[in-house]
C-alpha cells in the first residue's frame, strides 16, 4: 500500500496537479503583508509583491517568482502543498535599506480554488554599511490569474 502511495504523490507531481485536480502552475494575485523585527532598528510590514508565477522548477519540483524578478524560491510537491525549500532568499531595496529575506520554512496551500502562501524565516536589513539581522513573517493569500 506505501508504495502506491508514493507512485501516486509522484505521478500528481510528474503532471504539475493537486489531488483536487487544480493545475499548481499558473499566475497568481497575491495579497498580504511580510512582517518583520529587526534589534535596534524596529518592526513594520510591507506588502508581498503583487504576482507570483508558478513554473516547474529546475532541481525541484517547483519555482516560484516574483514578476519583478526580486524574489525566486523553489518548493517540492508534498500532499496538497507546495514546501518551500530552506535557505532559498528574496532581496530588493526600500526606502535607502536593502532587505534580504531567509526562508526557514514556508507552505503554499490550496483550498477552495484560492491559495494560502505563508513563510518565516531570517530578515537582513542593510543600511549605510550596517548589517541588522531580524526575523520575519508573511501571510497571504493567493488567487489564480491563468496560466
Amino acid at each position: 500500500m506505501r508504495h502506491w502511495l508514493v507512485f501516486v504523490w509522484s505521478w500528481l507531481a510528474f503532471i504539475r496537479c493537486c489531488p483536487g485536480g487544480e493545475r499548481m502552475e499558473g499566475l497568481y494575485a497575491v495579497e498580504g503583508l511580510i512582517h518583520y523585527s529587526i534589534p535596534g532598528m524596529g518592526s513594520g510590514a510591507f506588502p508581498v509583491p503583487e504576482t507570483f508565477r508558478i513554473t516547474p522548477g529546475r532541481g525541484a519540483d517547483f519555482e516560484l517568482a516574483d514578476e519583478d524578478g526580486r524574489c525566486r524560491l523553489y518548493a517540492r510537491a508534498e500532499d496538497a502543498a507546495l514546501v518551500l525549500e530552506r535557505g532559498a532568499s528574496c532581496g530588493w531595496n526600500e526606502n535607502g535599506v536593502h532587505f534580504l529575506l531567509t526562508v526557514a520554512q514556508g507552505r503554499v496551500e490550496w483550498r477552495e480554488g484560492s491559495g494560502h502562501f505563508d513563510m518565516a524565516g531570517h530578515v537582513t536589513a542593510t543600511a549605510r554599511g550596517t548589517l541588522s539581522p531580524g526575523q520575519f513573517l508573511q501571510r497571504a493569500t493567493l488567487t489564480r490569474l491563468g496560466d
